[in-house]
């Protein structure tokens, strides 16, 4: 191997490298929901459980982030569609209300609590309707399982 080739590896190899220290290798995440049929004027309270396998600190929003600015989760329609939960007044309030990002240690666990208020949330500026959604879980890059909700009418 001549000697632009071997700095050429080792520019490659830095480069992967610096790249992979910066995912969010080691989370896991799971999510249970207190309810998977639910009236489309009710909500869906979920339970996550983030845990690092990893053998290092890794930096996250802290469970109490999550809510009704950010959502810990994402819903998706029967034609793969995203839902798009309420966010109101998120912009004024995320400026007056900053997260610190916290440190989850190796083998440490966080429980984040969330909320799917469906009546409020809609697919391209149109109400849900009655139907099966698929629910995720969605935190700091990583989807947990994904689990159902049958929606249904009142």
């Amino acid at each position: 191997m001549n000697a632009r080739t071997r700095s050429g590896v080792v520019a490659l190899l830095a480069l992967a490298a610096a790249c992979e220290s910066t995912e969010p290798t080691g989370l896991q995440l799971d999510i249970a929901l207190d309810k998977d049929v639910v009236a489309i004027t009710d909500s869906v309270r979920l339970t996550l459980t983030l845990s690092n396998a990893s053998s290092r600190a890794i930096r996250v929003l802290p469970a109490d982030a999550y809510g009704y600015c950010t959502h810990a989760f994402r819903a998706y329609d029967a034609q793969g569609r995203e839902v798009t939960p309420p966010y109101a007044l998120c912009f004024v309030a995320a400026s007056l209300v900053a997260h610190n990002p916290v440190e989850l240690g190796p083998l440490e666990r966080m429980t984040i609590t969330d909320w799917w208020v469906v009546g409020q949330s809609h697919i391209d500026l149109h109400p849900l309707t009655p139907g099966v959604y698929r629910v995720r879980g969605y935190v700091n890059s990583v989807d947990s399982p994904e689990r159902t909700v049958e929606v249904i009418g009142n």
